[in-house]
C-alpha cells in the first residue's frame, strides 16, 4: 500500500513536470520564431544563441520523450493495475508483472533522457560574475 502510494506521489508529478517544460521550449520556440522578424531595411534578425542544438531539434526529442512517457505510465499505473488479479502472489500474473516493470523501466529511462537532453539545450552558456 505504502510502496502504491510513493510511486503514484511519484510519477503523476513527474507526468506534469514534463508535460510544463515541454510547453516552456513551445513558448520560447515561439518566442524565437516572432523574434526573427525582418527589420525595417528587409534584413533578417536572428536570435543569438549558443547551444549544442537546435530549439527545434530539443523541443522535438522532449515531445517524444514526454509521449513515451506518458505512454509507459499509463501501461504502468492505470492499465498494468487494473488488470492484476493478486496482489500478494506474482505467480498469478507473471506476464502483466512483467509488463509493468518493463513500462517503469521504460518511464524511468524517460526521465532520465528528458533530464539529459537539458545539457545538451546550455550548449556553451557562459556566466560571469559581476561585482559591484
Amino acid at each position: 500500500g505504502l510502496h502504491l502510494l510513493f510511486v503514484i506521489l511519484f510519477f503523476l508529478p513527474c507526468i506534469a513536470y514534463l508535460f510544463i517544460v515541454k510547453s516552456l521550449y513551445e513558448l520560447l520556440l515561439h518566442r524565437a520564431n516572432t523574434a526573427e522578424k525582418k527589420s525595417d531595411d528587409g534584413s533578417l534578425n536572428p536570435v543569438p544563441y549558443k547551444s549544442y542544438t537546435s530549439l527545434q531539434t530539443s523541443l522535438r526529442w522532449k515531445r517524444l520523450i514526454c509521449n513515451v512517457f506518458l505512454v509507459a505510465v499509463t501501461l504502468y499505473l492505470p492499465v498494468g493495475m487494473s488488470l492484476v488479479s493478486d496482489w500478494q502472489d506474482y505467480s498469478n500474473d507473471v506476464a502483466i508483472h512483467t509488463a509493468r516493470a518493463v513500462a517503469q523501466h521504460v518511464s524511468v529511462l524517460c526521465l532520465c533522457c528528458f533530464f539529459g537532453s537539458m545539457y545538451f539545450d546550455f550548449g556553451d552558456l557562459e556566466f560571469f560574475i559581476v561585482q559591484g
